[in-house]
C-alpha cells in the first residue's frame, strides 16, 4: 500500500497478489488497512485470483455459453467491492464485453482476474481502461489512464549507442559528415564555428535516424500484436493446438523485438558501472540527486498561513517571497530597508 499526493491529488494505490484458493482472512486483512490507512482516492490494482462476474469473465474449454458458475473466491471478492464501494474500470469502461488477462494452460481456460478496482470518486479521473495481449506470460498487461494535472519533465537528447551497431548507419552517417564540410568549410567561416554546428546538424540526423527506425520497430510490433490479438481472439473462442502454436511463434517473434530493448538497457547498465564504478561521477551524482529529491518541498504556506501543495503555487509562493526579500530599490517600503541600508554601508 502507498499514500501520497500527485499534483495535490491524494492517492492510495494497492498492489494486489490474492491467494489461489478461498481465504476470507485475507480479505478481511485488506479491508482493515483499506479502512484504517487509506486517504483520499483509491486504486487497486493487481492479480486478485477472482472475477467480478463469472458469467462474463471466465470461459472454460469449449465454453460457448459463457455462464460457468462462480467459485467461492469471486463471491468473495464480490463482497468486499460492494463493502467498500469499489468499481471495476474496465467493466464500466466496456459493459457487456468479455475479455480475459490469464490464460490456463492444464485447464485450456480463460479468465479476467487481473483488475483495476477503484473508488467511485476516483472513476471520472480515468478516461480509458484496456486489455493488451497475452505475450511474455500467461498474463495479460492490463492498463488504465490516469488524468492527474502535471508537469512534463525537461527533455534531455542523449546518443542511442544501438545506433552505431550497424554498418549501414555508420556509412549513412559518414556520408553526411563528408557532406557536411564539403558544403560548408569556406575561408569566411571560423574552424570553430564551422566544428561546433556540425555537431547540430549531425545530431539532428541521429534523431532522424533513430525516429525512423523506431518507427518501423513499432509498425512491426503493432502488425505483431493485431495478429496476435486475431488468434488470440479465435483461441478463446474455439481453443485449439494449431491455433495455441501460431500465439506461441508471434510471441516468440515479439520476444525478440522487445529483447532488442531490454539489451541495449544491459548494456548501458553495464557500461555505466564499468566506466564510473570508481570515479566521483555518473554514480556518485545518482545518489546526491536522490538525497535532493529526499528534500523536495511538497508545500509551502501564504502570508495568511494557507497551505498549498500544488507545484505551480508553491513556485509562485517562493518567487514572490524572494522578489520581496530581495527588492531594495529607493522606491520600495518594506520593513527590509535598514538590511539594504546595511548592505549599501558595507559594499560602500
Amino acid at each position: 500500500m502507498l499514500v501520497g499526493q500527485i499534483a495535490s491529488t491524494t492517492l492510495t494505490l494497492f498492489n494486489i497478489y490474492a491467494p489461489n484458493g478461498y481465504d476470507p482472512d485475507f480479505w478481511t486483512e485488506i479491508s482493515s488497512l483499506l479502512t484504517t490507512k487509506a486517504d483520499g482516492r483509491v486504486i487497486f490494482g493487481g492479480d486478485f485470483n477472482a472475477v467480478p462476474q463469472p458469467s462474463l469473465d471466465r470461459k472454460a474449454s469449449g465454453d460457448s455459453s459463457g455462464t460457468p458458475s462462480g467459485y467461492p473466491q469471486d463471491a468473495s471478492l464480490e463482497s468486499f467491492m460492494l463493502d467498500h464501494s469499489l468499481v471495476d474500470a474496465w467493466r464500466l469502461h466496456h459493459p457487456g464485453d468479455r475479455d480475459f488477462t490469464f490464460f490456463s494452460n492444464p485447464h485450456h481456460s480463460y479468465s479476467r482476474i487481473d483488475l483495476f478496482l477503484v473508488s467511485l470518486s476516483t472513476m471520472p479521473l480515468i478516461p480509458t481502461s484496456s486489455i493488451g495481449d497475452i505475450t511474455w506470460s500467461d498474463h495479460a498487461p492490463i492498463s488504465m489512464t490516469l488524468s492527474i494535472p502535471s508537469y512534463t519533465p525537461a527533455w534531455s537528447w542523449r546518443l542511442n549507442s544501438s545506433l552505431l551497431h550497424k554498418p549501414e548507419h555508420i556509412l549513412e552517417l559518414q556520408q553526411q559528415l563528408r557532406d557536411y564540410f564539403l558544403e560548408n568549410d569556406s575561408p569566411t567561416l571560423s574552424p570553430t564555428t564551422l566544428w561546433l554546428a556540425h555537431k547540430t546538424v549531425i545530431r539532428g540526423h541521429l534523431i532522424q535516424l533513430g525516429s525512423r527506425l523506431k518507427k518501423q520497430k513499432l509498425a512491426s510490433l503493432v502488425s505483431l500484436t493485431k495478429d496476435l490479438s486475431k488468434w488470440e481472439t479465435l483461441n478463446k473462442l474455439s481453443p485449439s493446438d494449431a491455433l495455441t502454436a501460431q500465439i506461441k511463434t508471434i510471441r516468440t517473434a515479439i520476444r525478440q523485438l522487445l529483447g532488442e530493448d531490454a539489451a541495449r538497457s544491459l548494456a548501458w547498465s553495464k557500461r555505466t558501472y564499468f566506466e564510473f564504478a570508481n570515479k566521483s561521477h555518473t554514480l556518485l551524482a545518482s545518489k546526491l540527486r536522490n538525497q535532493t529529491r529526499s528534500k523536495h518541498i511538497t508545500g509551502a504556506r501564504d502570508g495568511e498561513g494557507v497551505l498549498h501543495t500544488s507545484p505551480a503555487t508553491v513556485n509562485k509562493l517562493f518567487t514572490s517571497y524572494f522578489q520581496t526579500l530581495y527588492n531594495h530599490s529607493p522606491t520600495h517600503v518594506s520593513d527590509s530597508i535598514p538590511l539594504g541600508q546595511s548592505i549599501d554601508r558595507f559594499l560602500s
